[in-house]
């Protein structure tokens, strides 16, 4: 009986433990997102940005990245060149006097400025998260450059260089300030720019024209406060009834282009014909529009160019996430996605009507796959979990969008994360490890010729079996990744100037290439065992943890049986001696 107690006590605080920490992981995406934030937007005024960005669009794109903020935020504005110039300190974001105040600043960064001191930049937005500090709110700094460290001297610019990555960076990851940084056109310095962003737990953007500042600066928003939102169908959106609120961005070729909203009842809304329900903010190349209490069903935009979006105030929410947030190319990611209701998850058998959630993978090239999320695997018995989960492998480095959009009959949502691919810290080399005897110059030189050809020729074969990843990137969560060892063997062998250089080669490297794969082998099921899941663990302890307290059990058992099986003899042999005595009395 002890030792059920103690089983059923222990599973209870296992089931607690999993729940919770399923739980805690969505309570904290939650909260990071809700979190109020601090934002500093640096932007350029060197003189180089009278070419770059001739029609000052910046200025516009920075109002709406204002203009999404959520209530409770504040933003500050910096200008730079030989070094930082604050123009607006933090100023909540909302309210007509707070937002024209932080408009104004905007218009205030000129093009007159000699020099790009990014060291002075970021100081100087250092200095103004500094000065009126608030517990609990996420800092970020936007930092906006087209050229690279120039202070008018080499030396000092190096100089300049140094102490930012070597001093100041280390400050601002001290203070947990994220960098996110926005290169503009190619003149900037892009290296230098995805340096600062990494090292702070930024996000590096690269907006190659004036047109595209919009969109970047979306972006932006959109990794920072991750909005609800609602999905673009061509010119068509839906609104259902949980919607209090939407604000759309609507994009345009030019700005003598007038956009046009249809309502479902079939009411025409532009700038100049809205009413009081409808905010409308034009500029050269998107508008901006936000409808309080919007009328249910499909709406349609005219005139747009499309990549519009539409952000919502609802309790419906549709939220995602990534694991690993950073994945390396060819490396596995697991995507989940969850409706939710006031925070928490709302299970399919909930829902009146079947739901679907499609992912959308854009790579760096501008392709597009789309795949279908599959329901979360759960133990036999058990409900759903309301989770939609995708397994996919990117073969190719950069910045990757992947859209979530889920829907059923009544509602649709989306969901939007920018996944940043990164190149694998260490490249494995498949070389057997023997050491080679020794030999003359010529043949060493000869042995390195066919070593480098030789990688060259794995490399080639590594990017053809990742790129076989993205051609169908989904794969399932409980499936094991596919053993590419015997697809590299093949693709070697369709490379004519492969064969023809290292057929004499094929008979003792066989061994080798046995041990290789062998390794491959080993690696590919490391990586599995480490991709297991938290409840499996979970499982796996329980086990443990009931094979542990049932051998206890059955010690403690044993040693009490023993013990009464002797106090019993004790009892008998004491017995006799009594029995003995009475007869020799």
């Amino acid at each position: 009986m002890l030792v059920q107690k103690l089983t059923l006590r222990i599973w209870t605080i296992l089931f607690f433990a999993v729940f919770c920490s399923t739980a805690s992981t969505a309570e904290k995406l939650n909260n990071e997102a809700k979190q109020a934030l601090d934002v500093v937007l640096v932007m350029d005024s060197s003189g180089s940005m009278k070419y770059s960005d001739p029609h000052d669009l910046r200025k516009p794109a920075a109002k709406l990245f204002i203009s999404l903020l959520s209530a409770g935020d504040r933003a500050s504005v910096v200008s730079f060149s030989d070094e930082g110039y604050p123009v607006a300190y933090l100023t909540p974001v909302k309210g007509k006097t707070n937002q024209e105040k932080l408009f104004s600043s905007v218009d205030k960064i000129s093009t007159k400025g000699v020099y790009t001191n990014l060291h002075g930049a970021l100081e100087k937005a250092l200095m103004v998260l500094k000065r009126n500090p608030q517990a609990n709110r996420k800092k970020v700094i936007v930092l906006m450059s087209d050229g690279k460290m120039d202070v008018g001297n080499q030396e000092k610019a190096t100089q300049y260089t140094e102490k930012l990555m070597q001093e100041l960076l280390p400050q601002l990851k001290a203070k947990n300030i994220e960098v996110q940084t926005l290169a503009f056109t190619d003149g900037s310095d892009q290296e230098l720019l995805k340096k600062i962003a990494t090292q702070t737990n930024g996000k590096f953007k690269l907006a190659l024209s004036d047109k595209d500042l919009h969109g970047v600066y979306t972006d932006i928003f959109e990794h920072n406060k991750q909005p609800d939102m609602i999905p673009f169908e061509g010119e068509k959106f839906k609104i259902d009834g949980s919607i209090k609120e939407v604000t759309i961005v609507g994009s345009k070729d030019s700005e003598s282009v007038t956009l046009s909203l249809i309502s479902p009842s079939n009411q025409v809304y532009t700038a100049k014909e809205s009413v009081n329900h409808i905010k409308w903010s034009e500029s050269k190349l998107f508008d901006l529009i936000t409808i309080t209490k919007p009328e249910t069903g499909e709406w349609k935009i005219k005139a747009s160019s499309g990549k519009n979006k539409a952000y919502v105030i609802t309790d419906l929410s549709f939220k995602s996430n990534t694991d690993p947030l950073e994945p390396q190319i060819g490396e596995g990611v697991m995507i989940k996605s969850w409706l939710e209701n006031q925070g928490k998850i709302i299970k399919q058998q909930d829902l009146r009507a079947p739901q679907t959630i499609k992912l959308h993978v854009q790579t760096p090239e501008g392709e597009t796959h789309i795949l279908d999320m599959e329901p979360e695997a759960v133990e036999p018995g058990q409900t759903d979990t309301g989770i939609f989960t995708s397994y996919i492998a990117l073969p190719t480095g950069g910045r990757h969008e992947l859209k979530m959009v889920t829907k059923t009959a009544t509602f649709s949502r989306e969901s939007i994360i920018n996944l940043s691919v990164i190149q694998p810290t260490t490249q494995t080399q498949n070389i057997d490890p023997i050491e080679p005897p020794i030999q003359s110059a010529k043949a060493e030189e000869e042995t390195k010729n066919q070593v480098n050809t030789k990688s060259a020729a794995q490399h080639t074969t590594q990017e053809k079996s990742a790129a076989s990843h993205i051609e169908q990137p989904i794969v399932s969560a409980m499936s094991k990744p596919e053993d590419t060892t015997q697809i590299e063997h093949e693709s070697s062998k369709k490379d004519p100037s492969v064969d023809k250089k290292h057929d004499s080669e094929d008979a003792k490297e066989k061994p080798t290439k046995k041990k290789n794969k062998s390794k491959k082998e080993k690696t590919s099921h490391e990586g599995e065992t480490k991709k297991s899941s938290g409840m499996a663990t979970a499982v796996y302890i329980f086990i443990g943890v009931n094979l542990l307290l049932l051998i206890i059990g059955g010690a403690i058992f044993f040693f009490i049986r023993k013990k009464g099986k002797k106090n019993s003899e004790a009892d008998v042999d004491l017995e006799s001696e009594e029995n003995e005595l009475k007869e020799a009395a």
